[in-house]
């Protein structure tokens, strides 16, 4: 999904961040892009013709402001504890107009919202990661919300371009009932609050049915200067 979406523009040096053992950087490689690699772990990193940079997205991540056409990543920002954090220097290494592709797995389908109502748990891997003792930063499992990605997206000064699902459930039509009347209540929430929220957007399609989601964002262009005369 992130190749497919990667190949609709024209970008051509990418930041694969984090890159773990390398699957994405691989396959960035052999489509013909310019890739660098930063990982927690770069001791994991398999591939040899790139040289992957000890990064941690809780810190400043070991690029200069602008470096990148596009930054990918996949699976990552769920294991971060500061999610603003990531994502603001996400945004930094991105060249005006550039884009940032997240793929995280989708802690706000409807199952697992369903799953929390009965169990008081979104995802049991986030749960056991509370008793990581050994290496938090690179063992923390956090069950991220798609409105809390949105809002940080939005306090980086990034645009949000699209959110698409990746992988679903064939049998979610059982659930019609339960979509009809979640978004109908919706509408009784205040406007602000909707927007302020991405109600709309946690109450899509890729939102409630979706094992993972991908979402585009994109740095807005720099704007020329005005001078006085």
């Amino acid at each position: 999904a992130v190749l497919a979406c990667l190949a609709q523009g024209s970008e051509r040096k990418v930041l694969d961040a984090p890159s773990g053992r390398g699957a994405l950087t691989r396959l960035l490689l052999d489509r013909g892009y310019e890739v660098c690699a930063s990982d927690i772990l770069p001791e994991l990193f398999e591939i040899d013709e790139v040289e992957c940079l000890a990064g941690n997205l809780n810190d400043r991540l070991p690029y200069g402001d602008a470096s990148f056409d596009a930054v990918t990543s996949c699976n990552g920002i769920h294991r971060v504890f500061s999610l603003g954090r990531a994502i603001s220097e996400y945004a930094r290494v991105l060249r005006p107009g550039g884009r940032l592709l997240v793929t995280v797995p989708n802690f706000t389908k409807l199952s697992r919202r369903i799953r929390f109502l009965f169990c008081g748990v979104i995802s049991w891997a986030a749960v056991r990661s509370a008793k990581v003792i050994d290496e938090p930063e690179a063992h923390h499992r956090h069950a991220v919300s798609l409105t809390e990605i949105l809002l940080a997206l939005q306090a980086s000064g990034l645009e949000l371009v699209t959110v698409r699902g990746v992988r679903g459930r064939a049998w979610r039509i059982i659930f019609a009932p339960v979509v009809i009347f979640m978004r109908a209540a919706i509408r009784f929430f205040p406007a602000r609050r909707r927007s302020d929220y991405f109600l709309k957007e946690t109450a899509s399609f890729p939102a409630l049915f979706s094992d993972f989601v991908l979402i585009e964002a994109r740095k807005p262009e720099a704007r020329p200067s005005s001078s006085s005369h």
